[in-house]
Parts: C-alpha cells; sequence; structure tokens
C-alpha cells in the first residue's frame, strides 16, 4: 500500500523526486512488485517463519535508504518509510527490535545528511529539517518501546490474575468463600465495578448467587425456579455482551462459531435485571460436569468485542477453579470416609478385642470366686493390669490422632514402646487372656515408620485373637522382619485352620468371598498382599506391605 499510493503521489505531481528521478521510479515499480509477490507468502506463513520477517525488515530498511538517496536525500518525503520500518519492529520484536530498527535507521539518516552536508555541498540542505526528523526518529523510537514495554507487562499481570484463580479455592471453607473469592479476582481481571456469578450443582435443589461490588462479596440461594432461566432461552448456548439492558430494544453482541452476530431483545431474565439494577452486562457461560451457571461482568463502560473475547478466557478460569473446588471437596470427603474406615478397624481389632478377653477374664474370675477366691483374684489382678495397659495403648492411640490432625509426624517413641516391644507384650497378654502360647521372631524392625508400625502391630494382634478365638490352637508363631523395600509377616498356629482347605492368595480369596474380611480390607488399604495356606493341622498367613506405606 505504501509503494502503489507512493506511486501514485509521483504519478500526481511529477515534480517529485527532483534528482534521479527514473532511478528512483524504477526502484518503487520494483518494491511494489516485491511486495505484491510476498502477499501470498505472508499470508500462508501465520506469523511462523521469523526468517522471512528477518529478511523482510532488511529490505524494507534497504528500499527506505535507497528512496531517500535518490529523491533529495534527508529531505525526501519517503522519510516515513522508516517510520514504517520502526513499526513493524515494534510489532515483530517488541521494544528490543524497536531500538535496533532505531539505531540503524539513526546511523543511515545521519550519514546521509552528512554526507549531503559535507561532502555534496547540497545548497537544498536544510538543516532545522534534518535535526527535526532525527529527533522524531529518536521519539518514536522511544514511544514505540514504551509501547511494548507496558503491553508486556499488561499481559504479565494478566497472566498472573488468570493463573491466580485455581489458588484462590484452594483453602475456601465452603462454597460461599470459594465464589466470593473467584468473583473478586474475575471482577479485577476484567476491570469491571461489579461482578454476578449464579450457578447450580446437580445434586443440589438451589440456584447459588454471589455478587462482588468493588471487593465487597455477598452470596445467597433461592430456588431454581425463580430465576431459570437466567437469559433469554436464545442466548442460553451463547456468550454476549449488551450496553444497555434497560432499553426498550436492547441490542446484544453475542458469539458464534463463524464470528460475532447482532441480536435484538432482552437478554435477561427480568426479576434478576431489576434484583441487580442491571444495565451494561457482559455474559458468560460456565458449563461443566459438575455444575452449570453463568458469569456476568456488570457496570464496564465502553465494553467491545476484546472484553468479550477476554472474559471468555476468564470464565475458563472461573470454571476451572469452581471444578478444582469441588474436586478437593470431593477428596476430603473421600479421605474422611477412608479416616473412619480405619478408625473402626482399629478399634475392632484393639479396643473391642481387648474388651472381649477382659470379659473372659471377669468371667472366669466370677465363677472361681466361691470355690477358689485365690486363682480368682489372680484373675482380677491380670484384668486390672490388661485394663491398666489399654488404658495407654489408648491415650496413646487418641495423642497419634490429634499429631495427625494438627499435621505433626507421628515417631514410635510417642506411645512410650517400640513396635518390638508391643509385640513382644502383645505376646504376654496372649497367652495371659486366651492361653495362647506366642512365639516371636523379629528382625530389622528399626527403620519401619510408626505409621506403618500402628498398621503391622494391629494387624498382628487382629490374626492372634482370630488364632485364639476361632483356630482352637496353642501355639502360634510369629515372624516380623524387613525384606528390601517391604515388611513381611508370617504368621502360623496348630489349631484347625479354616473352614476352606488350600493356597490362597489375596485376589482368590476376595473372589471367592473367604478369608477374615477385616484382614483382607487392612491389607487391600496398606496396598500389601496376603497368602493363607489352612490345612487341617494349622494355618500359616503371609503378608507382605510396603514401607513406603507408612
Amino acid at each position: 500500500m505504501l509503494a502503489g499510493f507512493s506511486l501514485l503521489a509521483i504519478w500526481l505531481e511529477p515534480t517529485e523526486p527532483a534528482r534521479h528521478a527514473q532511478i528512483a521510479y524504477t526502484c518503487l515499480i520494483i518494491y511494489l512488485g516485491y511486495a505484491v509477490l510476498l502477499i501470498p507468502r505472508a499470508w500462508r506463513s501465520h506469523g511462523f517463519l521469523p526468517l522471512l520477517g528477518i529478511a523482510t525488515h532488511v529490505v524494507d530498511l534497504f528500499a527506505a535508504t535507497i528512496f531517500m538517496y535518490f529523491t533529495n536525500g534527508p529531505a525526501s518525503p519517503f522519510f516515513f518509510y522508516l517510520t514504517f520500518a520502526l513499526l513493524c519492529a515494534a510489532l515483530r520484536w517488541r521494544w528490543r527490535g524497536t531500538l535496533w530498527t532505531a539505531l540503524a535507521a539513526l546511523v543511515m539518516f545521519m550519514s546521509m545528511g552528512v554526507y549531503s552536508k559535507a561532502l555534496l555541498q547540497e545548497p537544498m540542505f536544510e538543516l532545522d529539517r534534518f535535526i527535526i526528523r532525527s529527533v522524531y526518529l529518536v521519539v518514536m523510537a522511544a514511544l514505540l518501546s514504551f509501547l511494548s514495554i507496558y503491553g508486556i507487562r499488561m499481559r504479565r499481570e494478566l497472566a498472573e490474575k488468570l493463573m491466580a484463580f485455581p489458588l484462590t479455592v484452594m483453602d475456601a471453607p465452603d462454597v460461599e468463600s470459594m465464589a466470593c473469592k473467584t468473583l473478586e479476582n474475575a471482577a479485577d481481571t476484567l476491570g469491571a465495578p461489579r461482578a454476578l456469578i449464579t450457578w447450580a450443582e446437580p445434586k443440589e435443589p438451589w440456584l447459588y448467587l454471589a455478587e462482588d461490588v468493588n471487593g465487597k462479596c455477598s452470596c445467597r440461594r433461592t430456588p431454581p425456579v425463580t430465576l431459570q432461566p437466567p437469559v433469554a432461552e436464545m442466548l442460553t448456548e451463547k456468550n454476549f455482551l449488551c450496553l444497555d439492558a434497560g432499553a426498550r430494544t436492547p441490542k446484544v453482541l453475542h458469539t458464534t462459531l463463524s464470528g460475532s452476530r447482532i441480536w435484538h431483545g432482552s437478554p435477561l431474565h427480568p426479576d434478576l435485571q431489576a434484583s441487580f439494577a442491571i444495565r451494561s452486562v457482559l455474559c458468560l457461560r460456565l458449563q461443566t460436569e459438575t455444575l452449570q451457571g453463568c458469569l456476568f461482568f456488570l457496570d464496564k463502560r465502553g465494553m467491545t468485542l476484546d472484553d468479550l473475547t477476554l472474559g471468555e478466557l476468564v470464565a475458563r478460569q472461573v470454571t476451572d477453579a469452581m471444578d478444582q473446588f469441588n474436586a478437593q471437596q470431593r477428596l476430603r470427603q473421600m479421605a474422611a470416609t477412608e479416616e473412619r474406615l480405619r478408625l473402626a478397624r482399629d478399634l475392632h481389632d484393639g479396643l473391642l478385642q481387648a474388651l472381649t478377653a477382659h470379659a473372659l477374664q471377669l468371667e472366669v474370675a466370677r465363677r472361681l470366686l466361691e470355690r477358689d477366691p485365690q486363682t480368682a483374684l489372680k484373675h482380677l489382678v491380670a484384668a486390672q493390669e490388661q485394663v491398666a495397659f489399654e488404658q495407654q495403648a489408648l491415650r496413646s492411640f487418641i495423642q497419634g490422632m490429634s499429631a495427625v490432625l494438627s499435621t505433626t509426624a507421628t515417631t514410635p517413641e510417642a506411645s512410650g514402646l517400640s513396635l518390638a516391644a508391643r509385640l513382644k507384650e502383645l505376646g504376654k497378654r496372649m497367652e495371659q487372656q486366651w492361653n495362647l502360647c506366642v512365639v516371636m521372631t523379629l528382625d530389622d524392625l528399626e527403620e519401619i515408620s510408626s505409621v506403618l508400625a500402628h498398621e503391622v502391630y494391629y494387624l498382628i494382634q487382629e490374626t492372634l485373637i482370630n488364632t485364639a478365638k476361632h483356630a482352637q490352637a496353642t501355639t502360634a508363631h510369629v515372624q516380623v522382619g524387613r525384606q528390601d523395600d517391604q515388611v513381611h509377616i508370617v504368621v502360623a498356629d496348630d489349631g484347625r485352620g479354616f473352614p476352606f482347605r488350600g493356597r490362597y492368595d489375596l485376589a482368590a480369596l476376595t473372589e471367592s468371598a473367604l478369608g477374615p474380611a477385616s484382614l483382607k480390607a487392612r491389607i487391600v488399604s496398606l496396598q500389601g498382599e496376603l497368602m493363607i495356606d489352612s490345612t487341617e493341622c494349622g494355618t500359616r498367613l503371609e503378608f507382605t506391605l510396603p514401607l513406603r506405606s507408612g
């Protein structure tokens, strides 16, 4: 376009260029042909050919030099080609490219001025014009560089705001706080005085509404039927903006796959518009598997299609943030459920089994009280000692739970006993309470974490109690040790075994619905393996637990 209109100007006013006219005409025609041939190449490249940009930039600077040299030098009307080169540099390479191009243009322009004044002694040389044009190049380069730096900073700030959306919901205690934090960030990103969000969750019988007015947020909920749908039926699947929703016939700009379109009509539900006194509005859809709603930016003056484009980016971030919050809430619920199950298993395998044993001790003491008081007294003393031990164990258990809730690490010493000491104490109690002789073989247990040690203890306790209660065994051999990155546990007894016979792993037990349910559940939670070998002469249980379970 520059080359074409330059030729047109020269044709209309042939007095310029005055010197080397034929050469200037020829060069301009060549440049015009080059520019025309470059159009399809540049159009197909979609901006992904950096070498093409450098090459054409060098040609533009060289062409500007040639045009000025053959048309009155520093006073040439083709000086504006240097401004064209500066603009191209600012668009292509921002402030660095602008400064380098300005430096090259200044060197060329000043060299041409010195050549015209000092060597050619041009009588028409105008020093004031030369100085003005030199300063013009410097000011233009500085201005374009500033605009480039300013644009970079604004894009960086916008990117930081968009990236901050998921972080805003991490510590939100409830859905209202999450909505307020997200809405405040959205309004700040788009620069809107007010923002409004409406959404409904599939399993909730409510329509939530949150409004942010200059950083002050309020949230409430209403029955869905009162404001459904919040936008006109024609716009339910579209993003749109309207500069005056209260006009007699509002004009609504909305986006489609083929571009933007204008629609005439009231874009909002009348009650929604009246409740929030909505005039200018930008509306974005929020739709995922977990929620459906709309995000409204209100009272921003002079909204354009650029605001609609930016609003779509903000809406995606809002949707991601709300989805993240919902996923986080589900994970918390799952973690709470898992912790309740673990607590139930621990109470079943620990306190409940201990109470069962104490009840048996007291029953034996009651029966012996009249005919053998001394033996009954021994049973009562033993029961008392065991109750004291269980009190200590329960206290340690509660302390461990408190440590987990306060995110403090639990150490093996927190209970006052190591895993080996607790297992030996367990063997003594099994013999006193259940008349089961337990032979312990313990090896290399020091590096097992406290959490895994806790699980190992209850796993062995549950196994031994089952052996004493159901297998009618007199002796049990327990082996616990580390093997590479695993804890290997073997419990073998001389009882009558399980009702089934044979060797089964965890998968086979689960498929056939065989074996103790509580033990299988604990093994699954620890991502371990279980092998049961049941015979008429006894049972052998092998447990393999990964150390990372702790």
